[in-house]
């Protein structure tokens, strides 16, 4: 009875019912004068005067009290250590790197930088620790350095990373390093990413990111860079693998270097200065590998044969097969010595690029009729495999007052589903949404970038906004859905009339600032929504490029704006090709351009792949339409400086940009200037190995010339331009259609039936 009593006692409950009045109660002036307040405690209290009155001793204490430290004293603490030994302790607790590993952990960069400044001009050794990764990561992501002053910031902090024999998670720190190099820069960072490749191929880690950074750089650095840097890249990770001691077992996690790997590596490299263009670059470390004994995979060399045939390099292929065959040859050798049976003919020719090649020329409908995505040039081409055309047909086709259709239209695929502005293969909007949301979990795309651009309109047109949402997350999940979809939305945002900088804000936000218009908008016009988080940016592509120039030209409408812009791309197309941006008639005509400087190829550089002659053409179109005739006859020029062979569409406006021409004269003047141009040129053309000789320049121009005045009814001109034509190029009849047209139409002429 008692202990209920004390358990719970009253005061208890008026506890509770003075918490209870304190909630109620509105804090005010009365509340902190009412007896449910708490008083503050006092400054001092009666027990600390005391203390403080206290008298305490004046003297200093007598060190006679103690004891020397003699030998029993120092027996006595060695007898100590195998105790002390039992408790674990860091062997780096004394060691003055200690500072600056817990600055760097406490996120103190600024600190650590100006401690680490600091330890190294006393000579101080730092340990190596993974910390010091987050450090390095710092530097990448600070915006107020410099270029050169973040390389070797970076490189500073990242060469204190442990190598691989010595760390567990090696994979994921290196994951974050690529990552930040390819999403935060607008373009790559040649001199940081070659500077991080170095340090972690000399730390073992070279397996583990050599696939990226061998085909970033193969992509957007020289062939001599690229070179060089393969060969360091390749040497460090070999010197790693012999630095190891002779009894150390090998590492079996992931990041082991094995005995195919460097081939491998020249194997990527070669495909993919293929795949950008670099046809010549890729045939010499091709030469190279094979001159080291190395065996490289058929890919190699299918990449490298399919770029040759679209340069129509046809002896080039045939050395290429023929290393090809020697290396089988000598597989083959190696297996029979070895005892092993040799591989069946079947795998031989499903390997071999000859006949991989010969199949695609075979399968194909017409390789002398360029495509909308390929851009390569079908004027001149002298391989045909459908039926010739009549002379008629020749010269109906290149009219300038009539245009072929078929030249611009393609044929509509018939084996999928189309959409077109509300029409659609299904028999609802709900099946077509169905339909793409099972491709995009397949990760696979079931319209092109003009169907999927109106799809999206579609939805948001009748507020289907989360719907857009849930698809485009769905498709980010994939990295080869990135660039449908992101492409989609540009075109999208061209049509709906969005502003430049939103354009430009996309598409730097998903590839790389390389090839496109190099200018700044720090004004945001539009609003865009937000987009998953990428792994990393990706390359453009030339329908990317094509895009982008189109949509600066769109938005240019003086004459400055457009040189302007024509110069940004000839520097970029120059450098593409490593090439003088001065040798150029632009630049040659404009005196306040003749100063370009070269540029520095050391730093990211476009692919030759990323232009094509619809590059030019759309300039040849921007430059018609702020009547500049006589500029837009002068790309071609330009075309011919930096060894990009024309189209139809370049022809075509060509042609129709000679209503400049005198009308009582023959054009002599212009044959003239196009002639001096084009033998000035000449030879550093060849030694940059171009794929339009100066031969076929002369007859694109004079063929242009001819139809241009047959169009115009001057035959008398026409015909003078014809006899020249036949005293200064050695033409042989078949080889292009516009210059077959053109002369039948001389000959059937009263004129020229002597001609």
């Amino acid at each position: 009875m008692a202990s209920g009593v004390l358990a719970h006692p009253p005061w208890h409950a008026l506890f509770r019912v003075r918490l209870r009045w304190d909630g109620l109660v509105k804090s005010g002036n009365w509340t902190r004068k009412h007896f449910l307040s708490t008083p503050p405690l006092a400054t001092e209290t009666p027990a600390m005067r005391q203390v403080m009155a206290h008298p305490y001793p004046e003297q200093a204490p007598d060190a006679t009290l103690f004891e020397e430290a003699g030998e029993e004293y120092h027996e006595g603490a060695a007898g100590t250590e195998e105790f002390t030994a039992l408790k674990h302790m860091d062997a780096a607790v004394n060691s003055p790197s200690l500072l600056l590993k817990e600055l760097v952990k406490a996120g103190k960069y600024e600190d650590a930088t100006r401690v680490l400044g600091e330890l190294v001009d006393m000579g101080v050794e730092i340990v190596p620790h993974p910390v010091y990764h987050f450090a390095a990561c710092d530097a990448l992501l600070n915006q107020n350095l410099s270029q050169d002053e973040r390389v070797e910031a970076f490189a500073q902090w990242w060469s204190y990373f442990p190598p691989r024999t010595e760390v567990k998670d090696a994979p994921r720190s290196l994951k974050s390093v690529l990552a930040l190099l390819s999403r935060n820069d607008p373009a790559p960072d040649i001199p940081l990413i070659i500077r991080f490749a170095l340090l972690a191929a000399s730390k073992g880690y070279a397996p583990l990111i050599a696939q990226e950074i061998i085909t970033t750089v193969a992509r957007y650095a020289t062939a001599e860079v690229s070179l060089g840097f393969l060969e360091d890249f390749c040497a460090t990770a070999l010197d790693y693998e012999k630095s190891l001691a002779k009894g150390h077992r090998p590492s079996r996690r992931k990041g082991r270097l094995f005995p195919g790997s460097i081939p491998f590596w020249y194997g990527q490299a070669i495909n993919e200065l293929a795949l950008s263009g670099r046809s010549s670059s890729a045939l010499a470390l091709l030469r190279r590998a094979r001159s080291h004994g190395m065996r490289i995979g058929w890919f190699a060399y299918d990449a490298l044969c399919r770029q040759l045939r679209l340069e129509s390099k046809s002896d080039k292929v045939t050395a290429v097969m023929h290393m090809w065959r020697m290396q089988q040859r000598g597989e083959e050798e190696f297996e029979s010595l070895a005892g092993e049976a040799s591989p069946s003919p079947e795998l031989t020719q499903r390997h071999d690029p000859a006949e991989r090649g010969a199949s695609v020329q075979t399968d194909s409908p017409n390789l002398s009729r360029p495509s909308s995505e390929s851009g390569h040039s079908g004027f001149s081409s002298s391989v045909r495999l459908e039926a010739t055309p009549s002379p008629e047909e020749k010269t109906q086709r290149y009219h300038p007052a009539e245009r072929d259709a078929s030249v611009h239209t393609d044929s509509p695929d018939l084996s999928r589903p189309s959409f077109r502005s509300g029409h659609c293969g299904f028999s609802s909007w709900v099946g077509l949404t169905r339909f793409l949301k099972r491709s995009l979990a397949a990760g696979e795309t079931c319209m092109s970038a003009e169907e999927l651009s109106l799809y999206i309109t579609g939805c948001l047109s009748t507020r289907r906004t989360t719907l857009v949402n849930r698809l485009r997350a769905r498709a980010y999940r994939h990295e080869r859905l990135i660039e449908h979809w992101a492409f989609a939305e540009l075109l999208r945002y061209r049509t709906t009339g969005r502003s430049l900088s939103t354009i430009m804000e996309v598409f730097r936000y998903h590839f790389h600032l390389v090839g496109v218009p190099h200018i700044e908008l720090d004004i945001r016009l539009d609003c865009t929504p937000l987009r998953p988080m990428i792994r990393r940016k990706l390359p453009p592509t030339a329908k990317h490029t094509l895009f982008m120039w189109g949509v600066f030209l769109e938005k240019a409408r003086l004459r400055d704006e457009v040189d302007w812009l024509y110069i940004q791309f000839l520097k970029a197309v120059a450098a593409s090709r490593e090439l003088p941006v001065s040798s150029t008639s632009f630049i040659s005509v404009h005196t306040g351009y003749q100063s370009v400087a070269r540029e520095d190829h050391s730093r990211c550089i476009p692919p030759p792949s990323l232009f094509d002659a619809r590059h030019f053409a759309l300039f040849m179109h921007a430059f018609d339409r702020i009547v500049s005739p006589r500029v837009t006859s002068r790309v071609v020029l330009d075309m011919y400086s930096l060894g990009v062979a024309p189209n139809d569409e370049v022809f075509m406006a060509f042609v129709s940009s000679l209503r400049y021409l005198p009308t009582h004269c023959p054009p002599t003047g212009m044959l003239d200037y196009f002639e001096a141009h084009l033998q000035k040129h000449d030879r550093s053309h060849e030694e940059a190995d171009s794929g339009w000789p100066k031969a076929q320049a002369l007859v694109f121009i004079y063929s242009g010339v001819m139809l241009r005045l047959l169009s115009d009814n001057r035959r008398a001109d026409a015909v003078d331009v014809g006899r020249r034509f036949r005293a200064k190029v050695s033409y042989l009849t078949g080889s292009t259609e516009a210059a077959d047209a053109a002369l039948h139409q001389l000959a059937t002429t009263h004129a020229l039936r002597t001609f």
